[in-house]
C-alpha cells in the first residue's frame, strides 16, 4: 500500500511540475497589452506573441454639438514599439496611411496620416462642408481603428490623445485646443479591442459624388459589382457630355473587401476595357495601393471625347468579394475632369467642381445600362451640320461615302488642292482599310480617295485620318462638281456597343480656277461669300470618273478681291494681357505665360537621352485658333529652314505644318545612316530639339505640347526606344519646354508686395486653393514639406503663431467658396 501510494506522490509531482512548465512558457509567450482612451480608462489583455489584434478609438460630440457634426479633429495615437508593431499599411516617402477610409472610418480621406515616427500616429482631418461635415454623435462613432501585431512579451500600451477639435460652424468653435477641452465643453472617447459595431456578415456602402448612398448585406464569399456613372451633358462648357481628360480614384475598405477584377504583377488592371467601358484602352489605371485604385484616361482630340451624357454611362465598374465581416465603404473621387474643349475648360480641378459644371456621379449596385447592349449607333457627320445615323451589331462592317460638290463657289467644279480629316472613335470603331503599322501611311489611296487617286497622301493615327492633294496644273483639277462626286470612302468595323459618331471635315480647299486659285476653306474656316456642299451617307452614291478632257476654260477672274488689310490704327490705350499660353515639354511639365493679341513667342523645346538615336519622329501640337506659326513653310505646309526649327537634326529633319480647324501640328522626323556615336547626340542637359515661332491671333488660352511617335537608337538593330509613344523598358527619356533659349537666366518677378503676404498661400504660388490647405495639413502632421518658413506661415489663418488643422480647414473652405471670418485670399500686413 505504501509503495502505491509513493508512487502517486511522485506521478502528482511530476504532474505538478510539468503544469509549472507550462505555466512558465505560457508566461514568456504573451503581452499584456493596455488600451487608454484620453480619459485615462484603460482595458488590458493577454495577447500571445505572433497574434494580431485591433483597437477600436471612438469618439461622441453629441453633448456639445449638434448633431455630432464636426469640422476638423487632430491627435495621435502611440503605441510600444518594444512589443507591439503596426499593421496598418504605410506608404510614400514619409510613411502616410495607406488605407485611410479603413483606418479612418469616417473621416476617410479627408484624413492626413502621418506614421512614420516609431511608436507614433499623428493625424488629422478637416472639411470645409459645414452641412456634411464629419458625424460623432454616438458611442460606436469611430474615429480610428488601428491593427497591430504583438511582436514580443512584456507589457505594452496603446494610448490616444486629441490635441484639437473644432465644431463644423463658421467659426470652427474649439472643443479641445492644443489639447485642453474648452470651459462648457464636453465629448466622449472611448478605446476598446472589440469593434463597437461588430456584425456577422459584411454592409457594403457605395457612396455617390453628391453623398447619396447605397447599402446591401453580403457574406463572406459573396462577389459584388458596384456600377460607378458619370454624366456632365448639364455643364456649360460640356452640354454635348463629351471630356478629354479625367484623374480619378476609387477607394475600398481592404479589411473587407478585396478586388476580383486582375492586376499585373505592377498593380496595373489588366482588363482596361470592362473596368472602364468608355475610357477603354486610354484608362491608365493602378491597383498596387491597399484599398484604392488610382485611375486616368486622355484624349487629344477634342472631336474624339470620352462621351458622358446621361445616367446610364459607365465610367468606372469593379468587381468585389467578401473577405471578411463588418463595414465597407466604396467610395469615389475626381482630382481633374476637363471637358472636350478647345481651349481645354476645367469641369473639376483639385477636386473642386468649377463654376458652370454639374457633375452627376451615382454609384449603385445595379447595372444602369440594363441588358447588355448588343448594338452600335453609328452617326456620320459633315461641315454642314448633318447628321445620318445607322445601327449596326457589334462585328458588323460598313462604308462611309462622303462626298463633296464645289460648284456653288467655282462653276467648273475643279479643285487644285484639298485637305482634311475624317475622326472616328477607337473604342467603339475599327478602320479595315489597310494602312502601314509604323507611319499609318494608307496603303490603297486609289480606293479610299476615288477622283483624288494617286495624288492623295493619307495617313491614320489615333482615330484620325488625315489626308491631301494638290496639283499644280488647273487641267488637272480635281472634279467635284455633283452629289456624288466622292472624296473620301472609308470601311468600318463594329468592335463595341453603344454610339459613335464619324465627322468628316476639311482645313484647305482651292478651286481650279486661275492661279493662284480662288481660296474655298482655309485653316478650317469657310472663306467669305464662299460655299461646298459635303455630307456622308452609307450608301454608294455612284462612281463618277475623271473626264480626261478638262472643262470649259474657267474663268481667269478670281472672286472680287476680298479686303485683306486689317485695321492698322491700334486702340489708343495699351491692351491688357489677355491671351495665356501654357506650354509642355516631353516630361510633362507646364509653363504659362501671358501675351496681348499681335505679340509674338518662340517654344525652345529640349531633348534628352543617353543613348545616341538614329531616328525620330514626333510632333508639335498647338491651339490654331488662338495663336498662329510663324515659322516659314512652302506652299504645302514643308518648313523651309529645317536646320533653324532643329539645330541638332539640321538639314536631315523634314517639318511639315499642318492646321485642321482648332488644332494646328508641327509634324517631323529625320534619319541619319550613321550608328553609335556618329548617331544624334541628346546626352546632354538642354540640348535642343526644336525652336518654333508663334503669334497670337486672338484672346483666350492656348496651348503648345510636345510629344514623340517613334524613337530608334543608332545601333545595329535601331532598337526602339520610343514605340508609338510610349517609352521601352530599360530607357529613360526627358526635355522640357521654355519660352527661353536653354542656358538663359529666367528673370523673376516679385509674387507679392513687399511687407505683405497673400493670406492662406503657403506655397507662394501666388493662388490659394486646395494645394495650400494640403500643404499647411502636412505640417500640421509634421510631415516635411518642401517650402521656406515665412512662405509656410502665409497659411497660419488665425495668427496663433502655428501651423494647424483649423487653418487648413479654412484655406479649404475659402478654395470652396464657404464664407470665413478671415481675409483669406487678400494681401494683408502682419
Amino acid at each position: 500500500m505504501k509503495k502505491i501510494i509513493s508512487m502517486l506522490l511522485v506521478v502528482a509531482l511530476i504532474v505538478a511540475m510539468a503544469a509549472v512548465g507550462m505555466a512558465t512558457t505560457s508566461a514568456a509567450q504573451t503581452a499584456t497589452i493596455t488600451v487608454y482612451d484620453v480619459n485615462g480608462n484603460a482595458v488590458t489583455e493577454e495577447i500571445e506573441v505572433g497574434e494580431e489584434f485591433t483597437v477600436y478609438t471612438t469618439l461622441d460630440v453629441s453633448q456639445s454639438v449638434s448633431g455630432g457634426m464636426i469640422g476638423s479633429v487632430q491627435g495621435t495615437q502611440t503605441y510600444s514599439t518594444s512589443v507591439l508593431s503596426l499593421v496598418d499599411g504605410v506608404s510614400g516617402e514619409y510613411g502616410e496611411i495607406a488605407d485611410l477610409a479603413t483606418v479612418f472610418p469616417i473621416t476617410g480621406t479627408a484624413t492626413m496620416a502621418n506614421a512614420s515616427t516609431a511608436g507614433k500616429i499623428t493625424y488629422n482631418a478637416s472639411t470645409p462642408s459645414k452641412t456634411d461635415a464629419f458625424k460623432f454623435d454616438s458611442p460606436t462613432s469611430k474615429l480610428i481603428v488601428t491593427t497591430y501585431k504583438v511582436t514580443a512579451a512584456g507589457s505594452g500600451e496603446v494610448k490616444n490623445t486629441i490635441k484639437n477639435l473644432a465644431a463644423a460652424d463658421d467659426e470652427l468653435t474649439r472643443i479641445v485646443f492644443e489639447g485642453k477641452t474648452q470651459t462648457g465643453k464636453t465629448f466622449s472617447i472611448g478605446s476598446t479591442l472589440t469593434d463597437p459595431l461588430a456584425l456577422d456578415h459584411a454592409e457594403i456602402t457605395v457612396h455617390s459624388l453628391d453623398g447619396t448612398t447605397e447599402t446591401i448585406e453580403a457574406n463572406i464569399g459573396d462577389e459584388v459589382t458596384v456600377y460607378t456613372t458619370l454624366n456632365v451633358a448639364q455643364s456649360t462648357s460640356a452640354s454635348n457630355g463629351m471630356i478629354s481628360s479625367i484623374n480619378a480614384s476609387q477607394n475600398y475598405t481592404s479589411k473587407v473587401l478585396t478586388l476580383v477584377d486582375a492586376v499585373d504583377e505592377d498593380g496595373l488592371i489588366e482588363d482596361v476595357e470592362t473596368v472602364f467601358p468608355i475610357l477603354g484602352e486610354k484608362a491608365m489605371a493602378n491597383a498596387g495601393t491597399k484599398g484604392v485604385i488610382k485611375y486616368s484616361a486622355s484624349t487629344p482630340s477634342i472631336k474624339d471625347g470620352f462621351v458622358f451624357n446621361d445616367d446610364t454611362c459607365q465610367l468606372i465598374t469593379t468587381t468585389y468579394k467578401v473577405k471578411a465581416n463588418g463595414v465597407a465603404n466604396v467610395t469615389n473621387s475626381i482630382n481633374i475632369l476637363a471637358a472636350a474643349t478647345d481651349p481645354i475648360v476645367a469641369l473639376v480641378k483639385n477636386g473642386v467642381v468649377q463654376s458652370g459644371a454639374v457633375i452627376n456621379m451615382p454609384a449603385s449596385f445595379t447595372d444602369p445600362s440594363g441588358p447588355v447592349p448588343t448594338t452600335l449607333t453609328v452617326s456620320v457627320t459633315g461641315p454642314d451640320g448633318k447628321v445620318t445615323t445607322k445601327e449596326v451589331n457589334i462585328g458588323e462592317s460598313f462604308t462611309v461615302y462622303t462626298v463633296l460638290d464645289i460648284t456653288a463657289s467655282y462653276s467648273a467644279g475643279k479643285a487644285t488642292n484639298v485637305e482634311g480629316t475624317q475622326t472616328y472613335p477607337t473604342a467603339k470603331l475599327q478602320l479595315t482599310d489597310s494602312y502601314d503599322d509604323e507611319y499609318g501611311e494608307v496603303d490603297d489611296v486609289d480606293s479610299m480617295f476615288p477622283l483624288l487617286g494617286d495624288k492623295a497622301m493619307a495617313t491614320v493615327q489615333s482615330g484620325t485620318i488625315t489626308f491631301s492633294a494638290s496639283v499644280p496644273k488647273l487641267a488637272d483639277g480635281f472634279l467635284f462638281n455633283s452629289s456624288k462626286s466622292k472624296l473620301i470612302v472609308t470601311n468600318y468595323k463594329a468592335t463595341a456597343a453603344g454610339k459613335a459618331s464619324v465627322v468628316t471635315a476639311l482645313t484647305s480647299l482651292t478651286a481650279a480656277d486661275a492661279i493662284p486659285g480662288t481660296v474655298i476653306v482655309k485653316n478650317g474656316v469657310t472663306q467669305p461669300g464662299k460655299s461646298f456642299t459635303m455630307f456622308s451617307q452609307y450608301t454608294d452614291p455612284g462612281n463618277p470618273e475623271q473626264p480626261t478632257q478638262p472643262a470649259t476654260q474657267p474663268a481667269t477672274q478670281p472672286a472680287t478681291q476680298p479686303a485683306t488689310q486689317p485695321a492698322t490704327q491700334p486702340a489708343t490705350q495699351a491692351p491688357k494681357k489677355d491671351t495665356t499660353v501654357t506650354i509642355y515639354g516631353l516630361d510633362g511639365q507646364s509653363h504659362t505665360m501671358q501675351f496681348n493679341v499681335g505679340e509674338s513667342f518662340t517654344v525652345y523645346s529640349t531633348f534628352k537621352t543617353a543613348t545616341p538615336i538614329a531616328s525620330i519622329n514626333g510632333k508639335q501640337t498647338y491651339s490654331a485658333n488662338i495663336i498662329r506659326n510663324t515659322d516659314a513653310v512652302d506652299e504645302y505646309g514643308v518648313v523651309e529652314n529645317n536646320t533653324a526649327m532643329f539645330p541638332v537634326l539640321g538639314t536631315n529633319a523634314m517639318g511639315r505644318v499642318v492646321v485642321s480647324g482648332a488644332s494646328g501640328e508641327i509634324r517631323y522626323n529625320a534619319s541619319t545612316p550613321y550608328l553609335g556615336a556618329k548617331g544624334y547626340d541628346f546626352s546632354a542637359d538642354d540640348t535642343t530639339l526644336m525652336v518654333a515661332h508663334y503669334k497670337v491671333t486672338a484672346k483666350g488660352s492656348a496651348e503648345v505640347r510636345d510629344s514623340l511617335v517613334t524613337v530608334a537608337a543608332a545601333d545595329a538593330s535601331l532598337t526602339r526606344i520610343v514605340s508609338k509613344g510610349v517609352v521601352a523598358d530599360g530607357y529613360t527619356i526627358g526635355g522640357y519646354a521654355s519660352y527661353y533659349e536653354p542656358g538663359t537666366v529666367i528673370p523673376t518677378e516679385p509674387t507679392q508686395p513687399v511687407g505683405q503676404i497673400l493670406l492662406g498661400d503657403a506655397n507662394g504660388d501666388g493662388e490659394v486653393d486646395t494645394v495650400d490647405a494640403t500643404i499647411v495639413q502636412r505640417v500640421a502632421t509634421k510631415v516635411k514639406v518642401p517650402y521656406a518658413e515665412e512662405i509656410l506661415m502665409n497659411g497660419d489663418i488665425d495668427n496663433d503663431g502655428e501651423l494647424t488643422v483649423v487653418d487648413a480647414t479654412f484655406i479649404q473652405r475659402f478654395a470652396t467658396r464657404v464664407k470665413t471670418p478671415y481675409p483669406i485670399g487678400e494681401y494683408i500686413t502682419r
